[in-house]
């Protein structure tokens, strides 16, 4: 059964410095007295993961030790494959040869996190081709993705919720499109 009963409500939120400075506790509050107890926060796995399988948490584990101390539920929205995992060296999805190493690392945030990211959202807008390194997933790739990335968060944390993507619904599928 769902952990989550009713309605939930919360923020897109960017909780990392990205070099700069962000203060993170006042987000985290404002969002909770908003009556928002989630922050949906995006995840580059580009950032996270380098080719020699080493996995650098950094921030993440700011991020989500400060969320966790506030009472602030975090979902995980995790895109950008590193450049090793796609075949034109984009950093959109993965190429499916390189699904495992997807599924290894949402396994391990899952273990590292268990308890304290309650959802993980597997990609994001995975209908627009400007999001994914010029690739739009069909429906059969996506789901392969999927089920892989929720069979490892599973394995680690087997409360955590899982969101499949979240497709746009504003724009065209054809991979040649430019974002306007």
């Amino acid at each position: 059964a769902a952990p989550v009963s009713g309605f939930v409500y919360g923020f897109n939120a960017i909780l990392y410095s990205q070099g700069g400075a962000v203060d993170r506790p006042r987000t985290l509050q404002l969002a909770k007295d908003a009556g928002m107890p989630w922050i949906r926060q995006q995840v580059r796995w580009m950032d996270l993961h380098d080719k020699s399988g080493v996995i650098h948490w950094g921030e993440l584990d700011d991020i989500v030790g400060d969320a966790s101390n506030m009472g602030v539920k975090l979902l995980v929205s995790v895109v950008a494959a590193p450049s090793w995992a796609t075949s034109n060296g984009k950093n959109g999805m993965p190429d499916r040869d390189h699904f495992n190493d997807y599924n290894y690392f949402m396994g391990e945030m899952a273990k590292r996190y268990k308890g304290r990211i309650q959802a993980y959202e597997i990609w994001n807008e995975q209908n627009l081709a400007h999001e994914n390194g010029g690739r739009v997933a069909n429906a059969s790739f996506y789901m392969d993705m999927l089920v892989g990335a929720s069979n490892a968060i599973r394995a680690g944390d087997p409360s955590a919720l899982i969101v499949s993507g979240a497709p746009s619904s504003t724009e065209t599928n054809v991979s040649d499109r430019k974002s306007t």
